[in-house]
């Protein structure tokens, strides 16, 4: 509604503060409607700065002459530099210069680097790159800038996605690391470690790599002389690799006495080869004896057949300690993603299935969910046969 008369004018919006800061944690992930709020009432302009700032993304590379939003971004924390504690996490994309999928050379965001520039005081850092792209193709002023809020004391959480060789060195100067994640091929360069007295103590660690490769050099990693990261105090563990073996998770096991929430993900081959069986039997679980979340995602291949299952599933079940203290359990069954033959299962959310779980199997367990998402229905009343069986049963 707007004033019929040049005079008439209506007095500022205004809401108890109980129902902005309930409106404002609701809508903390929805920045849009969340900076809708902020202009339109003045109760949420304060209240709100802080979950609009908290995380930014930044694009290192635009085309030129257009305004961009690091531009607006960069003036609006020059004009108010009391923004600037607020930011405690960035996403920075798109690094390099000339990217797949890009006829030409892109220009280097310099608003973007002035930005990052000026947070030393980051909780949080992801790095987005390409897949086979290098660190060292990266311009060196971002290089830069990167190094040093590596070397902040404040730096807790550092994600690194689609970077190869990223400098181990720089890793093992995040002395406050809590938890890292490598993703889609992201590797360390086992560069020389300079030494560095205090260890860092990871709490949660994250690898998703599309083969055994990305595993096998971080786990050899771990082992280099002089390096620093320390795993012992480890409390989640989320393994997500097309291969695992044997060497990697029982090194893993061996320097994670107190994990307590493992996730990880397998392949369900189309048939039960010998080679497959040994895939199978190098996943080794009952070293991990503290567990007490444990979430398996099983990702099924194309002209996977009912034996191959039947096979399969117990197979990695029954590797699953019955005396360790699991209180959760959770087990989802979809496709492998870049076989699937049915497009529009990928839009499908899960779908919870209920099955009976016999407390004697897990003495600790007080909750088992079971999802499927993209299964065929042979697939899924096959499974479902086989779940009942191997849980209802005694172990």
């Amino acid at each position: 509604m707007h004033p019929t008369h040049p005079s008439m004018s209506y007095p500022p919006l205004l809401f108890p503060q109980e129902l902005v800061d309930l409106i404002i944690e609701h809508a903390a992930e929805d920045k849009g409607s969340l900076l809708s709020c902020a202009l339109t009432c003045s109760s949420f302009y304060p209240a709100s700065r802080r979950s609009l700032f908290s995380q930014i993304e930044l694009d290192m590379h635009t085309k030129p002459n257009v305004m961009t939003y690091s531009a607006r971004l960069n003036h609006a924390l020059t004009r108010n530099p009391h923004l600037l504690p607020l930011i405690k996490s960035v996403v920075v994309k798109r690094m390099f210069a000339h990217e797949r999928g890009s006829p030409c050379f892109l220009q280097q965001d310099s608003d973007s680097l002035e930005i990052l520039l000026k947070l030393s005081h980051l909780r949080q850092l992801t790095l987005v790159g390409h897949i086979h792209k290098d660190w060292a193709l990266l311009s060196p002023n971002l290089r830069t800038i990167i190094a040093s809020i590596c070397h902040s004391a404040r730096l807790e959480h550092l994600t690194i996605d689609s970077l190869s060789n990223f400098p181990a060195h720089l890793l093992s100067s995040c002395l406050s690391l809590r938890q890292l994640e490598l993703t889609s091929m992201s590797t360390l360069c086992h560069d020389s470690f300079s030494t560095v007295p205090n260890r860092i103590s990871l709490e949660s660690l994250a690898l998703n790599y599309s083969d055994a490769f990305g595993l096998t050099k971080f786990v050899s990693w771990m082992f280099q002389t002089g390096c620093n990261v320390d795993l012992s105090r480890l409390r989640r563990l989320i393994v997500n690799v097309r291969r695992q073996h044997a060497y990697s998770w029982c090194v893993l096991a061996s320097k994670t006495p107190f994990l307590e929430e493992l996730e990880f993900s397998v392949i369900v081959p189309a048939s039960s080869s010998p080679a497959t069986f040994n895939v199978y039997r190098d996943i080794e679980l009952t070293s991990f004896t503290s567990i007490r979340y444990l979430s398996i995602n099983f990702r099924i291949q194309d002209l996977c057949d009912c034996d191959s299952l039947s096979w399969a599933v117990p197979q990695l079940l029954r590797s699953i300690p019955v005396s360790s203290p699991i209180e959760r359990l959770v087990l989802s069954f979809s496709p492998v993603p870049s076989l699937r033959l049915n497009k529009e299962s990928e839009k499908a959310p899960p779908r919870k299935i209920d099955i009976p779980v016999a407390r004697r199997n897990f003495r600790d367990l007080r909750s088992c969910e079971i999802y499927l998402a993209g299964i065929e229905a042979k697939i899924e009343s096959h499974l479902s046969e086989i779940l009942k069986t191997f849980f209802v049963s005694k172990p």
